[in-house]
């Protein structure tokens, strides 16, 4: 409970100590490939396997002593079943995913002593997901659904891999390439979840409730069987470079992996995430005069 207490109050207690004059705010649309898996024991012990497309759009706000990102985005992918192999028959069964993400985190900056070009920061995530799952072999049970909510433990390293002064290549009095200056950084986060939520039905995803007239229509029915449950566990894990470049715009490629497990009510739901994306920072921030 103490922990709950502290995520949120790192989510609402948002008054970073700089001044608006030290911030700075950036638009971050992103896009990526990942290699999606999952196995969800309400329908199959299979492992599904298979490449998909990340499209996201999200705000981040610097300041000296910490940062807040908030981010939304959508992940499509076609997965294969991973089956055994067969000399007489070799069985396939694809499957299709649609995972929409929420995601925001409140970092501030850990004052402890490091070497000149590292920062240290700590603080808190709210991640949520719904996923939207489609096996069309898998016949009365095609369509599976979930969400989960976690909430997070973050820290992040931060390497200032900069080039600080101009560097000249060459040989003795012919210079051939002057490098000039440039800012950039490397960092590592890494994701706990300390609260983990799902939201998942009873023994599978036959919808079996009783249609008496009076029962909500759509969704509302097919989700009659779902419950939220307090279990399982999240990690998380993000390698970054970013080049600060000369017009105020950054760029920043890097390697995210996300793995989950959700017991739910009595089967489990496992999905793990490897994403190589590239995002662009809009510096947005307003010049004061």
């Amino acid at each position: 409970m103490r922990w709950l207490l502290f995520t949120f109050w790192l989510f609402f207690n948002t008054s970073l100590t700089a001044s608006p004059a030290d911030s700075v705010r950036y638009f971050i649309p992103s896009t990526g490939v990942a290699l999606v898996t999952y196995r969800d024991f309400a329908t199959s012990p299979l492992f599904y396997s298979g490449l998909g497309a990340r499209l996201a759009l999200g705000h981040q706000w610097e300041r000296p002593n910490g940062e807040y990102t908030v981010q939304m985005a959508v992940l499509g992918g076609v997965a294969n079943a991973q089956v055994p192999q067969s000399r007489y028959f070799q069985p396939s069964t694809t499957g299709f995913i649609v995972n929409f993400n929420l995601y925001s985190h409140y970092l501030r900056k850990v004052p402890v002593e490091l070497p000149e070009r590292l920062t240290l920061q700590a603080g808190g995530a709210f991640v949520s997901d719904f996923n939207a799952r489609f096996n069309p072999q898998l016949g009365n049970a095609t369509a599976g659904i979930e969400a989960m909510a976690n909430l997070m433990g973050v820290a992040k390293l931060v390497f200032d891999a900069s080039r600080r002064q101009a560097v000249t290549r060459g040989l003795k009095r012919y210079s051939f390439k002057q490098k000039k200056p440039v800012k950039r950084q490397v960092d590592f986060r890494l994701n706990v979840g300390m609260v983990n939520l799902n939201y998942r039905p009873g023994y599978s995803f036959v919808h079996d409730s009783e249609l008496d007239g009076e029962s909500p229509p759509g969704l509302a029915w097919l989700l009659s069987e779902h419950r939220w449950k307090v279990n399982g566990w999240r990690l998380g894990t993000e390698l970054g470079l970013t080049r600060f470049r000369a017009n105020g715009h950054p760029i920043r490629l890097s390697y995210h992996w996300d793995a989950m497990h959700a017991p739910g009510r009595f089967e489990h739901f496992q999905m793990a995430v490897h994403a190589l994306r590239i995002t662009f920072m809009f510096n947005t921030t307003r010049i004061r005069r």
